[in-house]
């Protein structure tokens, strides 16, 4: 876990194991590393395993020791230890000064620093920045990684930045500024605006970036993000332990929208591609928001009994899920309410993430983030029954996450680096071109500008064109007349569709795919190039009855015969009042009594899964919301409404229905 040579003699080397058995000493080679022997137990110290090691050329013979539990010092070259003080913090980081054995930093979240030679502490950095004793001076980030002196003068490795304090820890100055060293765990990525991005990262919270650059949003430590396909002020981001926060503006304000459940450090959370406000969350259980958001659902629990670690949904068929939990897989056919167990029998190492081919469902490769083992990438035809080896050459590699393209190239996210390989193949290539070397976390394509994206431990967001599709069409911004919220698109207004296209030659069309109610996109809408590089539907999309759901994608032909192809968007018409009721003398759902005071009972045609509510004033604002479960029957509370006439407006999976009623 630590090494050090001795300042003075370059044939002794000191180290610390943190295993359980030699937590409670260092151990020390006196002929450069080939034999060691261990020290005596650190008295005190408990089987922590968190030691560092510190020595100075101020007193080249000691040996300073530091743990969560306190600081000890050796006079003798490690050989015993003398209890010195037990600062109020764990520790990451700890250094003696080089020049003065009386100067030392020890800390994590906070830092302590003693200017006696480790007999007494005094905090000198507090990580929130609003305490009362913090100042632009001695503000240092938080949770400190690691800590050295190097000619008298103290550096500090942290979660945020690198810092250095020339007058022993009383104050310090940031290194790098402007330098992307940001520790992400997870990006979510907007597929109409290809700038628009929010990404989680240690201890450096939520960040969305924009048009106008990065922008913090929320704290903590940032986890899985998802954002609206069609309307990029709607956001959904994260916070540990599956702790979500919405935005409905772009980031200006946030609301809290956490579930239920025991949701795993990092918990997943995952939008529908074929009904673009559902959102899938997992803890314990898979949950379900059809309001981005809002009114979780617990759909159904893993036989495994713990948290979900990993889950990915078809791209076709939203019923289709899967989920892993350390090494146990499993699927679900209905949306998540059951599931079936898939576990790869090939090895017993842990997932670390799943993806599915967007043309073929039944396809689904899992990866592995282990370091022995030598199967880490797996493939499945039959919707994981069985599972197949495609490590191949990358068999030493911990593989960190993984996304399949349309044209059926695979990439993976590795400990050091990105690599792809056709589906059917058998060699991965290193995709790295301007890359650093460092572990990727996760993936994400943005389909309309033919990108790859990828956010990294430690050196911030990437991204590449997908391959073969460096010079393609990039479709950078496309936008809808009407975005979706809780209450639009309504019925009757129409629907325009303008993309804003990038490319280097001569963009030959463009054009609108659409159908409803099924993703099979057979009717088209040509668009005009109306200045620049903007182009606009000449017709708006078609309008549809209450409850439609309209499918489209939108293309771009460049002069090179080059075709790029968006996301499939999707959105489903809400009810409009001004269109009255006409349009619903055929309704079979019965609702009474009406008028009412109180209660009103919505009797439907037979047991629907989900049953959504929503009930209109005169002026059109939505006044209820209620989404209910396996139900024919429902008792619907209008006590707290005003008198007056209302519309309700409820929906099933297979209709809509809207009426009119009356509360007195």
């Amino acid at each position: 876990k630590d090494i050090q040579f001795h300042p003075a003699k370059d044939s002794v080397v000191y180290i610390y194991n943190s295993s359980a058995s030699t937590a409670d000493q260092i151990f020390i080679s006196t002929n450069s590393g080939v034999s060691f022997a261990g020290s005596n137990t650190i008295p005190g110290n408990n089987n922590t395993g968190t030691g560092i090691i510190s020595v100075s050329n101020a007193e080249p013979n000691w040996v300073f020791y530091a743990s969560k539990n306190g600081v000890w010092k050796s006079i003798n070259e490690g050989i015993t230890f003398a209890f010195l003080n037990n600062p109020s913090s764990s520790c990451y980081g700890f250094a003696v000064s080089d020049t003065s054995v009386n100067f030392m930093t020890y800390g994590y979240v906070d830092n302590f620093r003693s200017t006696d030679g480790g007999n007494n502490f005094s905090q000198y950095s507090w990580w929130y920045l609003f305490n009362q004793n913090t100042t632009t001076n001695n503000y240092v980030h938080a949770d400190t990684r690691v800590a050295q002196c190097i000619n008298g003068s103290f550096y500090i490795g942290t979660d945020g930045y690198l810092c250095k304090s020339e007058d022993n820890c009383q104050t310090w100055k940031r290194l790098n500024n402007g330098t992307g060293l940001r520790e992400f765990y997870r990006v979510g990525v907007s597929q109409s605006k290809s700038y628009l991005n929010m990404a989680g990262s240690q201890d450096n919270g939520t960040s969305i970036l924009s048009d106008t650059g990065w922008f913090e949003w929320n704290g903590g430590d940032g986890m899985e993000a998802v954002l609206q396909p069609l309307n990029e002020k709607w956001m959904i981001g994260s916070w540990q332990f599956g702790n979500r926060n919405r935005t409905k503006d772009g980031g200006l304000t946030r609301q809290n929208v956490k579930h239920e459940g025991k949701p795993y450090w990092d918990a997943p959370m995952l939008l529908d591609p074929n009904n673009q406000m559902t959102v899938y969350s997992f803890a314990d259980s898979a949950y379900r928001s059809d309001e981005f958001g809002g009114n979780w659902i617990n759909m159904g629990e893993p036989s495994f009994n713990r948290h979900i670690l990993d889950a990915a949904i078809a791209e076709n068929n939203s019923q289709i899920i899967f989920v892993a939990a350390y090494n146990d897989i499993e699927r679900s056919t209905d949306g998540g309410v059951t599931f079936t167990d898939i576990t790869n029998s090939s090895t017993n190492q842990y997932v670390s993430d799943i993806a599915t081919d967007p043309l073929r469902d039944s396809t689904v490769i899992i990866t592995y983030g282990h370091h022995w083992n030598y199967k880490r990438i797996f493939i499945s035809h039959d919707l994981g029954t069985t599972w197949t080896n495609i490590t191949y050459n990358l068999n030493k590699i911990p593989a960190r996450a993984v996304v399949i393209d349309r044209e059926g190239n695979i990439y993976i996210g590795a400990e050091m680096g990105v690599y792809t390989m056709p589906l059917g193949g058998s060699n991965w290539t290193l995709y790295n071109t301007d890359l650093p070397n460092v572990a990727v976390t996760e993936l994400e394509i943005q389909q309309a500008t033919n990108t790859l994206r990828a956010t990294t431990w430690g050196r911030g967001l990437w991204e590449a064109p997908l391959v073969g599709k460096e010079s393609f069409p990039a479709i950078v911004d496309i936008d809808v007349s009407e975005k979706p919220t809780d209450i639009n698109p309504l019925q009757g207004v129409p629907m325009h569709v303008t993309s804003v296209v990038s490319y280097n030659g001569i963009v030959t069309s463009g054009f609108v795919k659409w159908s409803i109610n099924q993703s099979i996109f057979d009717s088209i809408i040509a668009m005009t190039n109306t200045v620049d590089s903007t182009w606009k539907t000449n017709n708006p999309i078609p309008d549809q009855a209450v409850g439609t759901k309209v499918y489209f994608k939108v293309f771009a032909v460049g002069s090179n015969n080059d075709t790029t192809e968006s996301y499939k968007f999707m959105y489903t018409v809400k009810f409009n009042p001004a269109f009255g009721l006409a349009e619903n003398q055929k309704n079979k759902f019965q609702i009474y009594p009406n008028p009412t005071s109180d209660f009103l009972t919505i009797q439907l045609d037979k047991v629907h899964i989900n049953v959504n509510i929503r009930v209109y004033d005169l002026s059109g604002k939505q006044v209820l919301s209620k989404t209910i479960s396996q139900t024919d029957k429902l008792k619907l509370d209008l006590s707290h409404l005003p008198s007056g006439s209302y519309t309700i407006q409820v929906a099933t999976d297979e209709k809509t229905e809207v009426h009119s009623v009356v509360v007195e």
